[in-house]
């Protein structure tokens, strides 16, 4: 009687593992019990370059294959063509083979242009081919990807992250945008060497252009905020008239910043106040990021013209505020130029005051010494 329960266990035991082997895998119900196995989809892949068939050699068709560096046909490339003038009279993506046809193509020049719209690849150029007349006409475009990068920030005027917010770039006649994380930051890779224009949506007078390496990934800061405008002028005084003979230009830099390229402008000479009394040059700066900059003029050698106040002290600081329009009235330095050193006219009436004084005291201080004389009748 004690093995009793130990009897009835393994023959519960037994019954269970009789069950479970006789019973389909179904978790153990019946097809009457209304169970269902799980739907398997059935996704057709794409087709393979290889079972596509190669288009047909009609005439006026024009069949353009877009391969990558390994020669590989790369899938939903657009390709454009466009006509001798430049406009587009035509545009498709290419299969999973690479290739875009057109057909009823007008025999003539034309140019095919290739290029991602998801950016996965970019196109480093065009290709310019002759339609042939009631023929087949074969193009071969490569694309690859780019190895250089372009990171920014977009801020407003107080130096505040700006975010969502659309920045178009362009390079060529490719243009796409990215927007700005809740930070004000973005982030495109995969662009190719050249130069780039990135331009915040909605502020036109922002677009910067930025060149890139290959392989290199540049910084650029956007600030969305009004700009500035200086007319620098640059004037010499009727004593010694300043000779302007071509080739000055007004630079303004940043301060303190050497690696941004100085905004350049030629100076243009203006006469005023008659006979070439007074000679002025001027340079108009619009569309200038508010901060703090240096202005500098430069002849054609590259020599300073400017002296402000004392003599060889250059460049002249200049602040910008948003929204500034500012006018930097300047004097030349004669000394760069072989031309004289402006004088003010206070200088020279006290020039010409001291000569005035030393004519008549200097007889005064400094008397001729008295010579006696002999009778003319008392000389031997």
């Amino acid at each position: 009687m004690k093995l009793a329960p130990t009897v009835l266990v393994l023959a519960a035991f037994g019954v269970l593992l009789w069950v479970s082997s006789s019973n389909p895998a179904n978790g153990g119900m019946g097809a009457g019990h209304g169970a269902q196995e799980a739907a398997t989809e059935i996704v057709k892949p794409l087709a393979s370059p290889a079972d596509l068939p190669a288009p047909a050699r009609d005439p006026n068709r024009l069949i353009v294959t877009v391969r990558d560096p390994a020669g590989h046909g790369q899938p939903q490339i657009q390709v454009v063509l466009q006509n001798a003038s430049g406009k587009a009279v035509a545009k498709k993506a290419t299969d999973a083979a690479g290739r875009a046809v057109f057909d009823a193509v007008a025999a003539g020049s034309l140019t095919v242009v290739a290029s991602d719209p998801d950016w996965l690849y970019t196109s480093r150029g065009s290709v310019k081919v002759d339609a042939k007349k009631d023929a087949t006409t074969d193009v071969d475009l490569r694309v690859e990807r780019g190895g250089g990068g372009l990171r920014g920030w977009v801020v407003d005027g107080a130096g505040k992250p700006v975010a969502e917010r659309r920045v178009l770039l362009g390079a060529g006649g490719t243009d796409f945008s990215v927007q700005t994380d809740a930070k004000g930051r973005f982030l495109v890779n995969g662009l190719v060497a050249g130069d780039w224009t990135v331009t915040p949506d909605g502020f036109p007078d922002q677009k910067r252009t930025v060149r890139l390496a290959d392989g290199a990934t540049e910084e650029l800061k956007l600030v969305l905020a009004r700009t500035a405008s200086v007319d620098v002028e640059l004037s010499g005084s009727h004593l010694h008239p300043a000779h302007f003979h071509g080739g000055e230009v007004a630079l303004v830099r940043p301060a303190g910043n050497t690696q941004v390229a100085p905004l350049s402008r030629k100076m243009t000479l203006h006469e005023e106040g008659g006979r070439g009394h007074h000679q002025v040059a001027r340079a108009d700066f619009g569309g200038v990021q508010p901060g703090v900059y240096e202005v500098e003029i430069l002849d054609a050698k590259g020599e300073s013209l400017l002296q402000p106040g004392k003599p060889w002290s250059a460049p002249i600081p200049l602040t910008l505020v948003e929204g500034d329009v500012r006018t930097l009235p300047l004097k030349t330095g004669a000394s760069a130029r072989g031309g004289g050193v402006e004088v003010p006219t206070g200088w020279v009436v006290f020039m010409f005051l001291a000569i005035a004084a030393m004519v008549f005291v200097t007889p005064v201080l400094f008397p001729a010494p008295l010579v006696a004389k002999r009778p003319l009748g008392l000389q031997r």
